[in-house]
């Protein structure tokens, strides 16, 4: 059967409409729904970016603060000790009744303890706004937010291990201070006690006075003649003062790397005589 022109004509017309149809589905709606998730990503990528962006703006500003406050705290910590270490609080004590020369009888401490400090940013510090807790709980949680680093600062700088980073942050804040009281009982010329307070309070460190007592000494009994020629005992001070006093040691861990000294020294002991209550050797 021979076609018209005609309907070859409609024909063509047919098979164009079918092409553009079929092309419509299977080409053009398939590659506009990918055009669309691509526009989606790219939204969320410039979001990231400019988020991204805005932290290495602040990554500056944060590390000053976090130095600001670092310095803040190592000014206010500094007169601490970094540890409680008895036997080397003794040491420092004895240089100091050595260089009063007064007479200790008596010298106890107690158990330390240790008093936590305000942490998180919504725990309530001490009401002097110049305490110690308030500084500390400001630098921790400027540390806490200084703790994830812009993602180019990233890129720059190898990539600790998952967590090491947070817990380099935990362990350079500070959450306790430590503390161990002393009670000593000394005889001594006033002259002397009050010698004795000076060296302790001209000491680098901050050392409490909790409270302290000071009475007077033994008298001994003196047989003078009155002015009538009759003998008469009288009671006479010995010039000394029996004291009693309550000293308080604090400590901090230290922020940054400090008192070295004090930390490494490594004390081996005994000092002095193996048996305190033996008589004095006078032989060497």
């Amino acid at each position: 059967m021979k076609l018209s022109v005609r309907e070859q004509f409609l024909l063509a017309v047919l098979a164009i409409i079918a092409l553009l149809a079929a092309g419509y589905y299977l080409v053009y709606l398939p590659l506009w729904d990918t055009h669309e998730q691509l526009v989606v990503q790219r939204d969320e990528v410039q979001m990231t970016y400019d988020e991204t962006m805005a932290k290495i703006a602040s990554f500056d500003k944060l590390k000053s603060e976090v130095g600001t406050l670092s310095a803040q705290v190592t000014e206010r910590t500094k007169v601490y000790y970094p540890s409680i270490i008895q036997e080397k609080l003794m040491l420092i004590l004895n240089d100091l009744y050595s260089a009063s020369a007064v007479t200790v009888s008596d010298e106890a401490f107690t158990l330390m303890v240790t008093h936590d400090l305000p942490r998180a940013p919504d725990e309530t510090p001490a009401a002097d706004p110049n305490s110690l807790g308030v500084i500390v709980q400001e630098y921790n949680a400027t540390l806490d937010g200084a703790v994830a680093e812009p993602a180019a600062a990233a890129e720059a700088a190898p990539t600790p291990p998952a967590g090491e980073t947070d817990t380099a942050a935990q362990q350079a804040a500070v959450t306790s201070i430590d503390s161990m009281n002393l009670n000593v009982t000394f005889s001594a010329t006033y002259a002397q006690v009050i010698d004795w307070m000076r060296l302790v309070e001209e000491e680098d460190r901050s050392v409490q006075f909790l409270s302290l007592s000071l009475t007077p000494g033994d008298t001994t009994e003196q047989t003078i003649t009155d002015e009538n020629g009759n003998p008469v005992t009288i009671a006479v001070p010995n010039g000394l003062l029996n004291c009693n006093y309550s000293l308080a040691f604090n400590a901090i861990p230290k922020l940054v790397t400090q008192d070295e000294e004090y930390e490494a020294w490594e004390l081996t002991g005994p000092y002095g005589k193996e048996d305190p209550f033996a008589a004095a050797d006078t032989v060497s």
